[in-house]
């Protein structure tokens, strides 16, 4: 009902222009309120239709009282608007934070952690290449020494095996002669089979040489007495060759024994050290996949960085426009207000009632 009054009222004050005679400053003032100028309307229409102003003070009244309503869900709206501005801000703000700690966080990880472990893995995998080539070099330096060590021992049996061979010829002469199956006094056969065993000892085994001596000693004997000294001597020699070759054996055998462990210990390193590289590998692989995912991570959250800054500063520019839109609400119901009050302040004057009736008086001599 208020409304209606106040659009039917408004609508009539357009229709009906003031004259101003007296005070004409301060109604020129107060018709630049919508709220005073309705006031001074009423006034005119109350004075001219000799009705009192009292009802005027009350509508005006109550239609003051709804603008002060207004003014307070105008504000009381703001207050809420400025409350979810808060949080929005305060959310963007942890967001932030949260975005920014978590890429701070990220990058030590990758430069302090992961990288430093990648150095280390890459330089371990140079160290296992390094042990790999070592231990190939280590291999095939025992085979040549087990080849070469092979060599010399089948020479050395070759060795004692013929000196054995001339020995127990030489030994067998010698038991003829001191058994009697050969004339002491023919010593012609057995002189060429002994120059024939002694050349072929000389020229094969100089190791020899107190074989070489006996051999040859055995044509010069005078009696059955020296022959048997000389087969002594030779039984004597013949057993320290024997020695020599069962020694020589055992050693080659503890050789190709050593050879054999030391082999298979370095084909076990070999293995052992081709299986932490491929585990080495896989670490860099894992760890270079970790730094990926987190240089992934840290794009990922400062594209959030930057949305959640876009946002607020949206957020902000809209507040702001919202406070300047408030201000002016503010300001536009708080001079309503003062002026509508100075309206019905000045209405109850005497001035605005001389005002009005000179006015009236003016408008009746014109017609």
């Amino acid at each position: 009902m208020k409304r209606i009054l106040l659009t039917v009222l408004i609508t009539l004050s357009l229709g009906l222009p003031v004259q101003p005679k007296l005070e004409e400053q301060k109604v020129d003032e107060l018709k630049n309120g919508k709220l005073s100028k309705f006031v001074l309307t009423l006034a005119q229409l109350s004075n001219m239709l000799e009705r009192p102003l009292v009802d005027l003070d009350f509508a005006v009244q109550d239609l003051s009282e709804d603008l002060r309503e207004m003014q307070e869900e105008v504000s009381q709206d703001f207050f809420q608007r400025s409350s979810q501005h808060k949080k929005i801000i305060d959310d963007l703000e942890v967001l932030l934070g949260n975005a920014q700690i978590e890429i701070s966080n990220s990058i030590n990880l990758v430069e302090n952690v992961l990288k430093n472990q990648l150095v280390q893995l890459n330089n371990k995998q140079s160290s296992l290449q390094d042990f790999v080539s070592q231990n190939r070099v280590a291999i095939q330096r025992e085979d040549l020494m087990h080849q070469t060590n092979s060599k010399q021992y089948e020479e050395k049996i070759t060795d004692h095996q013929t000196a054995l061979k001339i020995l127990d010829k030489a030994l067998d002469i010698v038991q003829k002669f001191i058994s009697g199956e050969l004339d002491i006094n023919q010593r012609d056969p057995a002189q060429r089979d002994v120059q024939e065993l002694s050349g072929c000892l000389n020229k094969r085994y100089g190791n020899y040489p107190l074989v070489t001596a006996l051999i040859e000693s055995v044509p010069t004997f005078e009696n059955l007495k020296q022959l048997k000294k000389i087969r002594q001597k030779l039984v004597k020699v013949k057993q320290a060759v024997q020695d020599q070759y069962n020694e020589d054996l055992f050693h080659d055998k503890t050789q190709t024994s050593l050879y054999e462990k030391r082999k298979t210990q370095l084909e076990k390193e070999h293995s052992i050290f081709q299986q932490q590289i491929a585990d080495n590998i896989f670490s860099i692989n894992t760890i270079q996949q970790k730094i990926k995912v987190e240089e992934d991570f840290q794009d990922m959250r400062r594209d959030d960085v930057k949305r959640y800054a876009q946002q607020r500063q949206d957020e902000n520019e809209a507040f702001a426009y919202e406070i300047a839109i408030f201000q002016d609400l503010k300001n536009m119901y708080l001079t309503e207000q003062q002026l509508g009050e100075q309206a019905i302040n000045f209405i109850n004057t005497k001035q605005f009632s001389d005002l009005i009736r000179s006015n009236l008086d003016i408008a009746l001599r014109n017609k």
